[in-house]
């Protein structure tokens, strides 16, 4: 189980289209963001949160937490690329989690029946 601190959440980051996913608000003070890998993609809010910047593309895995920070101000002004300091108070967090029902029931599968599978 990974978890990551991004600034977005995409359904590309979704390994399979059936998946279950749970959103829950989460305060910021209960985000220990030197255990996360960051997937932040703007520096100013990378400064903000004292982790790296890092533009990547993220894959959730089952049961990876992806915790995001979300600014909750309205849609910003066309052609912006920094937050400005009074929206960082803006900023509203989430915990996401994921699994993927079929993925689990293939891994409970062969955890029943190892030798079908020549585990054993």
């Amino acid at each position: 189980m990974r978890k990551i601190i991004g600034n977005a959440f995409s359904l590309q980051m979704l390994m399979d289209s059936i998946a279950d996913v749970q959103v829950s608000p989460i305060n910021k003070e209960e985000i220990a963001f030197n255990e996360c890998e960051s997937a932040i993609g703007h520096q100013d809010l990378a400064d903000h949160l004292n982790v790296p910047m890092n533009r990547v593309n993220t894959k959730l895995s089952n049961n990876d937490i992806l915790y995001v920070a979300q600014f909750m101000g309205g849609r910003l002004a066309e052609g912006t690329t920094m937050l400005q300091a009074e929206q960082m108070g803006l900023l509203q967090f989430f915990q996401i989690t994921v699994s993927y029902p079929a993925i689990e029931y293939m891994a409970q599968m062969v955890l029943d029946n190892p030798e079908d599978h020549g585990l054993i």
